[in-house]
């Protein structure tokens, strides 16, 4: 079979397995011609970059599937794994039609070549790509469906699913969380939001007054974080996350740890990070200056209207580039350049 940019696509049954052969599969019909994906999680999941096949999810069957488990890397996607011999097998994506498929599982994997690489923007600096073949340093490009199972998401913003959060603190102390704010998208519309006072059980820094106008009177009779555990993982966990900056992160990990209660379990991402991939070369990307040159007025230092700043930043973002917030979460797994300053903060 032969692909519109002449590609040749293997025909025929396919047969594949894990390193121990415990885990056993065909796959009937036709194969898409090997990628070699270089972005963070293949890197780190396979140990280099991970070349893969693909084929109509219908059309591959796993004869033994006993020792096959999966982890979910992303919100929207899985990866399958021997759980006794640890072999990479699969990834399979919720917006697809097709699983990717490891070239080195199958059993003729010499009919293979490999095409064309894909997210070279984040290889590893440890190695070079010489082999002359097509680089891209994301996805495929949109048009090349012959090598793209993946189905575009619609212009708009049908599918935009995150939560924003922000917490403001009573002093130097990040875990001296006083309040918090959520704003909940669903199909790129704000969709809740909600906003407490926290004490702290700490005192406040005269400084972080002046910031947020809270001090120990305000919230007095508040709860504590503990209390607020059940409704933040009700909210939260399993979900795309994004704060700006890490300093929200670290400090409800932080506070959440000294609590004795397990951080939550949500997809992290920074809109600081987004902001940089979706207008390159600003001045500044801090809170403020972002609302004031995207147009958005607020109250800064509420946590609540942090928040709602991070929504906007993320929908237009998303309109400016055409990602999806997976996209982003690759965005946002890519090592910097320059040495990240953990203590920056927005104040």
């Amino acid at each position: 079979m032969v692909g519109n940019d002449g590609d040749i696509w293997m025909t025929g049954i396919t047969n594949g397995s894990c390193l121990c052969g415990a885990v056993k599969f065909e796959i009937s019909g036709a194969l898409r011609p090997a990628l070699a994906c270089h972005c963070t999680q293949c890197r780190r999941i396979s140990g280099h970059y991970w070349a893969a096949t693909a084929a109509k999810r219908d059309a591959v069957r796993v004869i033994s599937d006993d020792d096959l488990s999966w982890y979910a890397s992303s919100t929207q996607a899985r990866r399958g794994f021997c759980r006794i011999c640890g072999s990479t097998l699969f990834w399979d994506h919720s917006d697809r039609d097709s699983l990717s498929i490891s070239c080195g599982a199958l059993s003729e994997p010499a009919q293979f070549r490999i095409a064309s690489h894909i997210f070279t923007a984040d290889k590893g600096s440890y190695y070079d790509i010489g082999d002359g073949l097509p680089l891209h340093a994301g996805d495929l490009p949109q048009h090349d469906e012959t090598m793209r199972p993946r189905r575009r998401r619609e212009p708009g913003r049908s599918g935009i699913n995150f939560s924003a959060i922000d917490v403001e603190t009573a002093n130097r102390d990040c875990a001296s969380i006083c309040q918090i704010g959520v704003v909940e998208v669903r199909d790129g519309k704000i969709a809740d939001c909600w906003r407490t006072l926290v004490d702290p059980r700490e005192d406040f820094d005269e400084m972080n007054i002046r910031i947020h106008g809270i001090d120990q009177s305000t919230v007095s009779g508040s709860p504590v974080l503990p209390d607020l555990q059940t409704e933040l993982e009700a909210r939260l966990n399993g979900s795309f996350l994004v704060s700006h900056t890490n300093f929200d992160r670290r400090a409800l990990d932080r506070a959440m740890r000294l609590h004795g209660a397990e951080p939550l379990q949500a997809h992290w991402l920074d809109s600081v990070k987004i902001a940089r991939r979706a207008w390159p070369g600003r001045s500044t990307y801090k809170l403020g200056a972002l609302a004031e040159q995207l147009g958005v007025v607020f109250r800064h230092h509420d946590a609540l209207e942090d928040a709602r700043v991070v929504v906007d930043i993320v929908l237009k973002a998303c309109e400016a580039c055409g990602y999806s917030m997976l996209d982003w979460q690759d965005v946002c797994l890519r090592r910097s350049s320059k040495t990240a300053r953990s203590n920056w903060r927005r104040y």
